[in-house]
């Protein structure tokens, strides 16, 4: 890894001596195999858990005491657990369950079915603003109260939220292996180049700097 980035080793160091079972996925997968180190352009480090092995509050704890901080990515619900550090890539959890049929695994991604939805959720956090514009939020305080119940009810409705993610066959995330790039140890799936082929397709060799997840083959979504 010719350009270590700092939270990529912190991270990885953090999970091999608290013994938690991780493994490197998506990106991060594809980088360390294809490339021998993270792609220059993904702007963070993708890390596999399973949610039934996870106790995600014990984790917060560990990477906060580590430094990181918790980040709120809007476009997620509850399936992915970020965390930021100065220096670095923020380190994204992907939370993965099996599907009914246990044949299959999904890491869930719960995004805002359009602009609006995102434009609503905004507003629904003006009152947390800091800054320039805060004293003129605030001021306004009673929209942020009918952001917040809008929400509240589009949720309910089924309507705030599209729920997609990416399906993998369980049996690619049933072993695993030990890499090891610069000194640093890795946890990947054991057939890493089948599970990259089936993620990114045939040619997932050949780096693409515009790869769009949403658009991936594999990619289930309730639209």
């Amino acid at each position: 890894m010719s350009k270590q980035d700092l939270n990529f080793v912190k991270a990885i160091n953090i999970l091999n001596s608290n013994r938690i079972k991780y493994w490197v996925c998506n990106g991060t997968a594809l980088g360390l195999i294809r490339d021998k180190s993270l792609i220059p352009w993904d702007p963070d480090i993708d890390i596999g858990v399973w949610k039934n092995e996870t106790n995600i509050s014990e984790l917060e704890k560990i990477f906060k005491k580590e430094g990181f901080l918790k980040k709120k990515k809007f476009f997620y619900k509850d399936n992915l657990v970020s965390f930021k550090r100065r220096g670095g890539r923020d380190v994204d959890f992907n939370i993965h369950e099996l599907c009914e049929d246990k044949k299959m695994c999904i890491s869930k991604y719960y995004v805002h079915r359009n602009i609006f939805m995102r434009l609503i959720y905004v507003l629904s956090l003006a009152g947390n603003y800091k800054g320039n514009y805060r004293v003129v939020i605030n001021r306004f305080f009673f929209l942020k109260i009918f952001f917040v119940n809008l929400k509240e009810l589009l949720i309910t409705k089924n309507i705030f939220y599209k729920m997609g993610g990416y399906t993998i066959p369980t049996k690619l995330f049933q072993s695993f292996k030990i890499i090891y790039v610069d000194g640093l140890r890795i946890k990947i799936p054991l057939f890493s180049k089948k599970y990259l082929k089936y993620l990114y397709g045939k040619n997932w060799k050949i780096p693409v700097k515009n790869y769009n997840w949403e658009k991936n083959e594999n990619f289930a979504s309730n639209k």
